[in-house]
């Protein structure tokens, strides 16, 4: 395992890292009308006004040794993933980190980005078959939501054969995430089985 300081990396250092499969192409295809990214967004991201912090984010610190299952150097997703401090920490320790669909077949994702609700709802199907085609075997997926995007019976519907979904924890927001109108978020982890 590589550290930061020992060594940096580069795209070599990754197997097929910059080759898309042709599985991921064709997803991407099929799905390039999904629009993530509102105006609403757009214009707070420009005024550095977003729900990322400086620190990890407690669900993530709290559920991430379900996502990675005692599993070393996997391929994870961090879809939208702006300046989440979550994937230097996940580069740290030595996975493979990618914010955009290159690959597929990944062991694992993090999604807190919003990327769902920030779908109009006609589009959040699609965003599901995204994710749900990037997923490779026994991958475990952490999607955190606030409460009143999506629930548990629509995560249940969408994430049906092939999958098992629980809803794991729930957690109040904190200041921050107050100030834009977020009262909590749910952590839902999504297994590929």
């Amino acid at each position: 395992m590589y550290r930061r300081s020992e060594r940096k990396r580069t795209q070599t250092d990754r197997p097929n890292s910059g080759i898309a499969s042709a599985a991921a192409k064709k997803a991407m295809h099929q799905h390039s009308d999904v629009v993530i990214k509102t105006n609403k967004s757009t214009k707070l991201w420009k005024e550095d006004k977003t729900i990322h912090t400086p620190k990890l984010c407690t669900m993530f610190t709290k559920h991430v040794d379900k996502m990675l299952n005692n599993r070393e150097k996997i391929k994870i997703f961090v879809p939208h993933c702006g300046k989440a401090v979550e994937i230097k920490w996940l580069w740290d320790k030595g996975h493979e980190v990618f914010s955009s669909a290159i690959e597929s077949g990944f062991g694992a994702v993090w999604d807190h980005s919003c990327s769902l609700i920030a779908s109009d709802l006609a589009k959040q199907e699609k965003y599901v078959a995204i994710i749900k085609s990037l997923m490779g075997g026994k991958c475990v997926n952490l999607t955190v939501l606030d409460e009143l995007s999506v629930n548990y019976d629509k995560i249940k519907t969408w994430f049906t054969d092939g999958f098992r979904v629980e809803s794991r924890d729930y957690a109040k927001a904190d200041k921050h995430l107050k100030s834009f109108g977020i009262k909590g978020h749910q952590l839902y982890t999504i297994f590929k089985i």
